[in-house]
């Protein structure tokens, strides 16, 4: 009897160990997947959820460390393989048959755009002596919380210039009670901003300059051109001298025309006070040396004449005499 009775208990254990074991095995464990969805620009280490049965529910996770590879796309939520959404912190429900061959579930990530924020510069003054442009100074569309490092004067303000001012700083506001920055600066823009420059005025001596105008071995007078700023221009003058047997062939900053030549009405550059000498060159009228004086002039106009006359008085005879 006893022996029988320990056979039914050790058949027992058998079974029961037998069937704990066929329970077992016949569990399946599916594992939840969660995809970047990089056919959107998604990117990052998967996100597994591992060991899960049937019927189990599941808090949805967040986006753990998967991002955008676009600036303006953020992440919305998961959808599953039948198009339901899911957001984070959601109960989703293990289902047997949602699983692939390899007992894997998947939530998809969806991405949404979020329109990126601008950074504006604005010169801030209708001066019009206030010249350069403005367009195109307005930055890229950055996400929101972006770190942007503020431009100095030249760019992306392509030849902003305002004499007599100088560029004190960039400014929130364009009375300069806003928050302040330095050409360099990095600023966290959270927002479309605008920055103001914020001028000051300079003092500055203006220098004058004068032209004087010099004959050179001619004659007559010229005013000269006076309240010229420094580094300005003139037009070179109409020549008012004269210079008998001469004629003018322009302006030279050197008595011996050396210097630089200019000819009536090129524009001349004046940096500091200027002389400008005529330059002349003998008369194709003449045929003697101005520089022997009016008696030479007399001779050779006489010379001239005779000659003239005795060829006319050879003529004349040799006609008669034909």
């Amino acid at each position: 009897m006893k022996k029988t009775l320990a056979f039914i208990i050790a058949l027992t254990m058998v079974f029961t160990v037998l069937s704990v074991s066929v329970y077992a095995a016949g569990e399946t464990k599916y594992t939840l997947l969660y995809l970047s969805n990089s056919k959107a620009g998604g990117v990052g280490t998967g996100i597994q959820t591992k060991d899960l049965v049937d019927g189990q529910e599941v808090i949805v996770s967040d986006s753990g460390n998967y991002h955008n590879q676009s600036a303006t796309l953020e992440f919305s939520h998961w959808t599953d393989k039948h198009g339901n959404v899911y957001y984070p912190g959601d109960t989703f429900v293990i289902k047997a048959e949602d699983a692939n061959a390899l007992k894997r579930i998947t939530l998809t990530a969806q991405w949404e755009y979020v329109p990126g924020v601008l950074v504006v510069y604005d010169k801030n003054t209708d001066d019009p002596s206030c010249t350069g442009n403005l367009h195109g100074s307005t930055s890229a569309e950055l996400p929101k919380g972006s770190e942007y490092t503020v431009s100095s004067i030249s760019s992306p303000i392509a030849g902003l210039t305002f004499p007599f001012h100088k560029l004190v700083e960039w400014n929130t506001k364009p009375d300069g009670t806003g928050t302040s920055y330095q050409p360099g600066d990095v600023m966290i823009v959270n927002e479309t901003t605008t920055l103001y420059a914020i001028w000051e005025n300079v003092e500055q001596e203006v220098t004058f300059c004068t032209v004087t105008f010099d004959a050179n071995g001619g004659e007559g007078e010229m005013a000269p051109e006076t309240d010229i700023p420094a580094n300005g221009s003139i037009m070179a003058p109409f020549c008012d001298f004269t210079y008998e047997g001469y004629n003018f062939i322009g302006w030279n900053t050197k008595a011996d025309g050396s210097g630089d030549m200019f000819e009536e009405w090129d524009d001349v550059t004046v940096e500091n006070n200027l002389t400008l000498y005529a330059m002349w060159e003998v008369s194709d009228a003449w045929d003697y040396n101005p520089e022997d004086g009016e008696l030479a002039n007399i001779a050779v106009a006489i010379a001239v004449s005779t000659v003239a006359l005795s060829a006319l008085y050879i003529m004349k005879k040799r006609e008669l005499e034909d």
